[in-house]
């Protein structure tokens, strides 16, 4: 959609706020708020009874500017009392990683306290719009002069006086409504495709770990067939094979000429070497980043705290034994493409004859740790000892089989992993829309009096 520019503008006298509409007027931030800007309480959060004011902090708002349900914490009413949020009251981060986000407060939140390191911006309804200033404070200009304030200073700082002396190009009250309303539809809108665009990626998420899943147990039967030059293709159907039980009960049957063995027994010799008088530029797997079960390599200086490591070779497959992967409650699993050092963070397999090192890959990432750890009488934690681990069952058909299922999913995930990419683009398309009509909006860019009503 196309929206038409203001009749005419005029030169605002702040250079980075450029020409705004003729009938604008520039103010300061202190002089559209109806009471000096506050900051919020010096006091622990260390209550959470539901029946107290909460206790809004930082953490408590999320990348879009809503509160966290999972991080309540409340204040005793007497102390709350002079921090009480009001319908209309907009918070701003003043220091950290969200310095510079705003949140709106709303009474459908709750009765609402506010911590220190939040300024309170309270506004005369009569002639200002909350909401408008909130859009302001998602506009590119807002976070141009953030960014330049904060450049300027030597940590990340906003303090109430810099937020004060902020200029925003104000319309009156009435074009403040409309624009509110109109960028309440059209975000409304944006917001709604975005959302189904990313149930869509979370279906196809889902969609790929039940295939792999399906793959790896034996539940879908993966085979090869040659054309007439020789090109393999591979294909996937119900399997109908004899089954056996697993022996374990989160598997359930398999395959009845599949082989199954603990994890234990792909453990190579470890052969640890001290970290000093090695060369500095070293192959350090411990600290990359495991993407897509391969490891993203990073050469660097050996760290200090590298008082000993274990030196991995290609087709090794490695385990990070912290951070799991929260989604899905799996490991980390990365295959190892050169030579390298692990720290004791991870586990080293050797996959050795018997394991292709692709269709190991799948299997282990494929695992819902929760289900391994509840098996053996443990429970879900963030870190995991090689204990944990050693008993987990390896499936194995033969190799032949293992290739064709690793060669198939490899294309079908290919296949999927491209459809989420695609999305993924696409939302980030709407995103820079959103941000652009927004800033557009407030800053008198485009006129949308008409198209609000």
């Amino acid at each position: 959609m196309s929206h038409k520019t203001y009749p005419a503008y005029k030169p605002c006298g702040v250079e980075w706020l450029g020409e705004i509409p003729e009938h604008w007027d520039v103010k300061r931030l202190k002089y559209i708020v109806s009471e000096p800007l506050q900051y919020g309480a010096n006091e622990a959060a260390e209550l959470d009874d539901q029946s107290l004011p909460r206790y809004i902090r930082i953490t408590d708002i999320d990348e879009s500017g809503r509160l966290r349900d999972d991080t309540f914490k409340s204040l005793p009413e007497d102390i709350a009392q002079p921090y009480l949020l009001k319908h209309g009251d907009l918070l701003l981060a003043r220091s950290g990683a969200t310095v510079g986000k705003s949140f709106y407060y709303d009474p459908s939140w709750g009765k609402a306290a506010y911590a220190g390191y939040l300024i309170r911006a309270r506004f005369n309804p009569s002639s200002v719009n909350t909401r408008f200033i909130h859009y302001y404070t998602n506009s590119h200009t807002y976070w141009e002069w953030l960014n330049s304030t904060l450049i300027q200073a030597t940590i990340q700082n906003v303090s109430a006086e810099k937020y004060a002396n902020f200029f925003i190009g104000m319309p009156n009250s009435q074009d403040q409504a409309i624009i509110v309303q109109f960028l309440d539809r059209e975000t409304g809108r944006i917001d709604g495709l975005i959302e189904r665009k990313r149930r869509q990626i979370e279906l196809l998420k889902e969609k790929r770990a039940a295939l792999i899943s399906a793959c790896v147990t034996g539940k879908l039967e993966v085979t090869m067939t040659k054309d007439k030059d020789g090109n393999p293709s591979f294909r996937a159907s119900p399997s109908s094979r004899p089954m056996k039980p697993s022996g374990v009960e989160w598997l359930g049957e398999i395959p009845e000429h599949w082989s199954i063995f603990p994890l234990f027994t792909l453990l190579p010799e470890r052969a640890e070497r001290n970290a000093e008088g090695q060369e500095e530029n070293v192959l350090s797997l411990s600290y990359g980043k495991i993407i897509r079960r391969n490891v993203d390599n990073n050469y660097g200086l050996l760290p200090e705290s590298f008082d000993t490591y274990q030196i991995v070779s290609k087709g090794h497959i490695i385990l990070r034994l912290t951070d799991l992967q929260n989604d899905k409650r799996s490991l980390r699993v990365g295959l190892v493409k050169e030579t390298g050092i692990i720290t004791s963070a991870y586990i080293c397999l050797n996959p050795k004859d018997i394991l292709h090192p692709e269709y190991a890959g799948y299997l282990l990432h494929s695992y819902d740790v929760s289900k391994v750890f509840y098996s053996y009488g443990g429970g879900v934690r963030q870190s995991m000892k090689y204990d944990d681990l050693k008993w987990m069952p390896i499936l194995t058909p033969n190799y032949q089989e293992q290739h064709a299922i690793a060669s198939f999913l490899d294309r079908e995930t290919g296949r999927i992993d491209g459809l989420i990419e695609k999305i993924n683009l696409s939302i980030e398309k709407l995103q820079e829309y959103r941000s652009a009509l927004i800033s557009a909006a407030v800053t008198g860019k485009i006129d949308v009096r008409e198209s609000a009503e």
